[in-house]
């Protein structure tokens, strides 16, 4: 890094005054932000929750609520992470560290956010979850700009916050969404040494959707009304009623060929599949090249792209719709 981080770290930036270092940090920032979200895609195997954006585009959305000012025209949010941080900050190696620390974790719950949007199934389970926290009394803490839960409050003690990788090492069987405890799950993870745990929110919900999707009869729960959402049925109701669109909205009335409707049948079921996944591939334009690899860009992007870019909005549509809860 060009300058000394610690005496810009250490109390609220001023952009007018510090603007020179600020800006500094900020280039700083973005590059190491771009590595990490490279990182965090290549380690969540789902690079179609990027959709047309790349990891610059990525990292500056990640980045950008850290160098946002308060009402005072300071910026307070580095600041508080370095005075908060245990053990206290004396050198500039450890300013460093936890600068990158501040900046996996904004990468991470960004990520996780770009899940919710893409991913109607991910939104569901979110959902359920913060029904489920609040009828049995949780805590939410924010730390980092990620929010954990917790059974106990952090002001009364020394905390362990966790992530996703303590997660996926707990038994599957605590995942089982009709039979979520989380509670259970805490104590699971709250070891030998009884230091009180918090585990991250959007994590725990990719948790979730991963254990009850992997299975024979995949199933997504609903604690708010008790309601049993069978995937398998749910996508094949969505996939007929977006054929339906595309019969009468593009077939019927002659803007689309039968066999150029029947392509993107196929790649309906391809997108279809990756939604169940975590999201559909960046472009679209994979979806054809399936079929036809010898369809130019340009054809796809004049004739196709527009049109299988809507009919996902529909899918995804009819998906948010029969996942949302229905009153008793």
């Amino acid at each position: 890094m060009k300058h000394s981080i610690i005496p810009l770290l250490s109390t609220p930036i001023d952009p007018v005054l510090n603007r020179v270092e600020l800006n500094s940090l900020i280039e700083d920032c973005f590059k190491l932000a771009t590595v990490q979200v490279r990182y965090q895609i290549s380690k969540i195997h789902k690079p179609g929750i990027m959709g047309d954006l790349t990891a610059k585009d990525i990292a500056i959305d990640a980045i950008a609520p850290l160098f946002t000012p308060g009402n005072d025209g300071l910026i307070h949010h580095l600041s508080n992470s370095f005075i908060d941080w245990s053990p206290p900050i004396t050198n500039e190696e450890q300013a460093k560290f936890m600068l990158v620390s501040v900046l996996a974790h904004r990468v991470k719950q960004h990520l996780h956010n770009l899940m919710r949007e893409n991913d109607p199934f991910f939104a569901r389970i979110l959902d359920s979850l913060n029904y489920y926290i609040k009828k049995e009394k949780l805590i939410k803490i924010e730390k980092l700009k990620v929010c954990y839960i917790s059974v106990e409050n952090p002001v009364l003690g020394d905390f362990r916050y966790l992530d996703y990788t303590h997660l996926s090492s707990a038994p599957s069987v605590l995942f089982n969404a009709k039979k979520l405890n989380i509670k259970a799950i805490l104590d699971e993870l709250t070891g030998i040494n009884e230091e009180a745990v918090a585990i991250p929110l959007l994590a725990l919900a990719r948790r979730i959707k991963e254990v009850n999707l992997n299975i024979d009869r995949p199933v997504i729960y609903c604690n708010e009304t008790e309601t049993e959402y069978d995937i398998d049925c749910l996508t094949k109701t969505a996939y007929h009623k977006v054929l339906e669109k595309l019969q009468i909205s593009y077939v019927s009335k002659g803007k689309l060929s039968s066999d150029e409707a029947g392509m993107i049948e196929k790649a309906l079921v391809e997108m279809l599949s990756d939604i169940k996944d975590g999201g559909v591939k960046p472009g679209l334009f994979h979806y054809f090249q399936i079929f036809n690899e010898d369809m130019p860009h340009e054809v796809y992007k004049s004739r196709y792209h527009n049109i299988l870019e809507y009919l996902l909005k529909v899918l995804k549509l009819e998906l948010s719709q029969m996942l949302a809860p229905k009153s008793n």
